[in-house]
């Protein structure tokens, strides 16, 4: 289930907060794990389930934007979701997803442009970040810098992240073109 709190703003900058109201509303629910949620500048909300479906919220109406063959086991799946900061013009979206290679998990972030609700022009940006079952992180954030942020898990494998030639357990600094 997903709800939204929308606080009213003076109950950050009003002396009296305890006049302020919250009203909670629930925009979906009988959703499987979801986990990552953002808010595009039109209003539409895009959110992802852990087991890869990527959804977004328009109008009061819940379509399914694209189902991926993320490897849902454990911690891993359809993870981190962001938007690029010029999506009004570019429409980028961008995914991270674990998934299950020759053998082994990996994790990878990819972009893609939104038409009409569907994904379009795939980029890989980055590929085969170490996974597992657990600690795969997955979070992706943009920064003031325009770059784009990226939590990688140890993999449970905590050496790893003292490695400089490993991508587990890292934040990753990378822009937005994958470069």
């Amino acid at each position: 289930m997903i709800v939204l709190f929308l606080p009213i703003i003076c109950l950050f900058f009003h002396a009296d907060a305890a006049l302020a109201e919250v009203k909670v509303e629930t925009v979906a629910d009988n959703l499987k794990i979801p986990w990552e949620l953002v808010f595009a500048p039109d209003g539409r909300i895009f959110f992802t389930e852990r087991d890869g479906n990527l959804w977004v919220i328009e109008n009061e109406s819940m379509e399914l934007v694209a189902t991926f063959p993320a490897s849902h086991t454990s911690e891993g799946g359809l993870l981190g979701l962001a938007l690029d900061p010029e999506f009004e013009k570019n429409n980028f979206l961008y995914l991270y997803q674990t998934y299950f290679g020759f053998e082994l998990h990996h994790n990878k972030v990819v972009r893609y442009t939104v038409s009409n609700n569907q994904l379009t022009d795939e980029q890989i940006l980055i590929d085969k970040i170490p996974g597992a079952l657990w600690h795969d992180g997955g979070r992706i954030k943009f920064g003031p810098d325009e770059k784009i942020y990226i939590t990688t898990g140890d993999s449970t494998n905590a050496n790893l992240s003292q490695k400089i030639d490993s991508l587990a357990g890292k934040i990753l600094r990378i822009n937005a073109d994958g470069t």
